[in-house]
């Protein structure tokens, strides 16, 4: 009895695992999400902050059109503007 419910333990952790893992990949901002974790307006983003060369370029969707960003590329430019600071 006490071994079944240890294989459910581990079989749940495993699953806990995988889900995590899942969860672990790049994630994609809009830029409406950017500007908000810059504390800006979309359109102070996209007119002024979007044309620095030190800001991340954007992956756009073909079909849609919209404008995404790597949240871990944006963290890096915060990052890079708080050592400019």
């Amino acid at each position: 009895m006490m071994e079944d419910k240890q294989f459910i333990e581990f079989f749940r952790q495993m699953i806990r695992e995988e889900m995590a893992a899942k969860n672990d990949g790049p994630k994609l901002l809009s830029t409406a999400a950017v500007a908000e974790k810059l504390d800006v307006s979309v359109d102070y983003l996209t007119k002024e902050i979007m044309h620095l060369k030190s800001f991340p370029k954007p992956v756009r969707f073909k079909n849609r059109g919209f404008l995404k960003f790597y949240e871990h590329e944006i963290d890096e430019f915060i990052l890079g503007l708080r050592k400019e600071a």
